[in-house]
């Protein structure tokens, strides 16, 4: 396999963790607003979608 698409797996790992836990991105705990957080769990989410989609069309349309 390919280093890129483990680079890419593991960018798909963090925006998962990303998603479901976005308290550990905010390293201040002043900043853990629920707005804030709200919008780090919908960037992850989203990253995650894009780069899922992105490796499946990479690895089959070949």
């Amino acid at each position: 396999m390919n280093s890129q698409y483990w680079i890419i797996f593991a960018a798909i790992l963090l925006a998962c963790l990303m998603a479901y836990k976005p308290e550990m991105f905010i390293p201040n705990p002043k900043h853990r607003t629920p707005r804030f957080v709200a919008a780090l769990k919908s960037i992850g989410t989203v990253v995650a979608g894009v780069l899922i989609v992105w490796l499946f069309l990479n690895l089959f349309r070949r």
